[in-house]
C-alpha cells in the first residue's frame, strides 16, 4: 500500500530515523518512485551527511525536472553544506535561469566565491544583498575574516566600516572592538580610540 508505506517513511523522517527511512525507500523500485519519494531519498542522505550520494540523485533530478526550481534550490544548498564550492558555482551558472536569487542564495554564492579566491566577486554579489536582511551582516563577516586571514588590514577594516556605519540599531560592542584592534594593527591607534569611544560603558562593555 502506497499510502502506508509513504506515512511509514514520513513517520522515520520526523523520529530522525534517517537509516530506517532510506531502508523503507529503498523497497520501492526505483522507477515507480515519483519525484517526490526521489527527492526525499535526496533529502535524507543530506541529512545524514552522505552529500555525494545526495548530490547525485539531485543531479539526476534536475535533469529529469528542470523547470522546478525548489529541486535547483536544494541543490545548491546541498553543494554548500558539503563544501563543494566550485561545483556550485558552475550549477548555479547552469541553472541561472531556474534558481531564486534572493538574498540567502546570494550568501551562498558569497561564501563560494570567497572559498576559490576571488574576493572582488564577493563584494560585487554582498553588495547586492538587502541590508536589512541578516545575510547581509553574515556575508560581510565573512569578508572581513578571509580578508583578516590574508592579512589585508585595509580591506577588512573598510568592510568592518561599512558594517558598523550601516548598522541599526547601534553596532555591537563586538563589532566595534574588532574594528579598534584592526586599526591598532594597522598602527593607527588613535581611530582605534575614537571608535571604542563609540561604546557605552557599562560592566559588559568595560572589559
Amino acid at each position: 500500500n502506497r499510502g502506508v508505506m509513504l506515512l511509514k517513511i514520513n513517520l522515520f523522517v520526523c523520529l530522525k530515523k534517517y537509516a530506517e527511512a532510506g531502508e523503507a525507500i529503498d523497497q520501492v523500485p526505483y522507477e515507480e518512485r515519483n519525484q517526490k519519494l526521489r527527492q526525499l531519498s535526496a533529502d535524507i542522505d543530506a541529512w545524514s551527511g552522505n552529500y555525494d550520494k545526495a548530490i547525485e540523485k539531485y543531479q539526476k533530478l534536475v535533469q529529469q525536472f528542470p523547470d522546478n526550481r525548489e529541486l535547483w534550490s536544494q541543490l545548491i544548498q546541498v553543494l554548500s553544506w558539503a563544501k563543494k564550492w566550485p561545483l556550485l558555482l558552475e550549477t548555479t551558472q547552469t541553472g541561472k535561469d531556474k534558481i531564486e536569487m534572493n538574498d540567502d542564495t546570494r550568501a551562498l554564492l558569497v561564501n563560494a566565491h570567497l572559498s576559490v579566491g576571488e574576493q572582488e566577486k564577493a563584494i560585487e554579489i554582498w553588495e547586492t544583498i538587502s541590508r536589512e536582511s541578516d545575510t547581509w551582516h553574515a556575508s560581510a563577516l565573512m569578508i572581513v575574516d578571509k580578508f583578516l586571514s590574508q592579512r589585508k588590514l585595509t580591506a577588512a577594516s573598510d568592510i568592518l566600516e561599512k558594517i558598523v556605519s550601516e548598522c541599526k540599531p547601534p553596532p555591537e560592542t563586538h563589532l566595534l572592538a574588532k574594528l579598534a584592534i584592526l586599526y591598532t594593527y594597522r598602527e593607527m591607534p588613535a581611530r582605534g580610540f575614537q571608535i571604542l569611544d563609540q561604546v557605552p560603558v557599562s560592566s559588559r562593555s568595560k572589559p
